[in-house]
């Protein structure tokens, strides 16, 4: 990905815990239910993707990540993220 002052490196793994924005609360990574457990809360056929429709909401997904991306100022990278801004952006 280039961003407006050359290229940024977004190739890394994430892990659980580990801090990836300065800011933003780590991400918790883990099995949320088993799949023994998730076939009694979801209908039979649910486990297949629609491939075509996975792949627009990629593509769609990706358009607007570099859009917001591209909109950002180069300073804005090291900026901490608000708390107001946090809960806005994982409302439901």
């Amino acid at each position: 990905m280039m961003g407006r002052g050359g290229m940024i490196d977004v190739s890394h793994t994430v892990e659980h815990g580990m801090v990836t924005y300065k800011g933003l609360p780590a991400p918790m990574i883990c099995h949320f239910l088993t799949r023994e457990v998730s076939r009694a809360s979801y209908a039979p056929g649910t486990a297949r993707a629609d491939v075509p429709s996975v792949r627009a909401y990629r593509s769609a997904v990706g358009i607007r990540t570099r859009q917001v991306v591209q909109a950002l100022r180069a300073s804005a990278w090291d900026e901490p993220v608000a708390e107001d801004d946090i809960q806005r952006a994982t409302a439901v």
